[in-house]
């Protein structure tokens, strides 16, 4: 395991999101739902020596609430809209605070971070673990998930048919991220 610094000694590059895909998962009183988001931005300092991710820092991730999307059309969008405020606060933020450890798994690296997410304007403190796949021309491959309460965030669970659907409070927040180097010199 390695644990990281405040600082980097070497090659850190700054990555961008080229594609970056998320979905939150969760249920109600007559149906399991799905809402889906391919507009997110991603940015961060990421340290990779000869193929190997040593250092990551920096990372920010902005998701425009209005960019989620349901299979179950635009009632449902405007009920999540409404919920989570996105008219006062139109993006989902999370700011990388810190990042625990960095270890070897199979053909890349558990990484358990935390960071600030916000939702509906409302900040907390989050740790999660991603795995991070270096590839071979320098981009990385970052997938994770991460189990939320709605209620957390001050966000009431959606209702509709004046109440006859009831949404449930726990949510899975699942993402899948193709990030590359904007440095000339990769």
């Amino acid at each position: 395991m390695i644990l990281l610094g405040t600082s980097f000694i070497g090659a850190q590059s700054k990555y961008n999101a080229k594609k970056a895909d998320f979905t939150i998962l969760g249920t109600s009183n007559l149906h399991d739902w799905e809402m889906n988001c391919s507009q997110a931005t991603i940015k961060g300092d990421f340290l990779v020596e000869s193929g190997a991710l040593t250092g990551v820092e920096n990372v920010v991730v902005e998701i425009p609430v209005k960019s989620l999307k349901s299979e179950k059309g635009s009632i449902m969008d405007g009920k999540t809209y409404d919920a989570l405020k996105a008219k006062e606060h139109g993006k989902i933020y999370f700011t990388l605070s810190n990042v625990n450890s960095i270890t070897k798994s199979g053909a890349g690296y558990n990484v358990k971070a935390s960071g600030n997410l916000k939702i509906a304007g409302y900040s907390r403190s989050v740790t999660m673990t991603v795995f991070v796949k270096v590839l071979s021309n320098g981009d990385l491959e970052i997938t994770g998930s991460k189990d939320l309460k709605m209620t957390d965030y001050k966000v009431d669970p959606p209702t509709a048919m004046f109440g006859a659907l009831t949404t449930g409070d726990d949510v899975t927040v699942k993402f899948n991220a193709a990030l590359t180097s904007n440095q000339l010199n990769k």
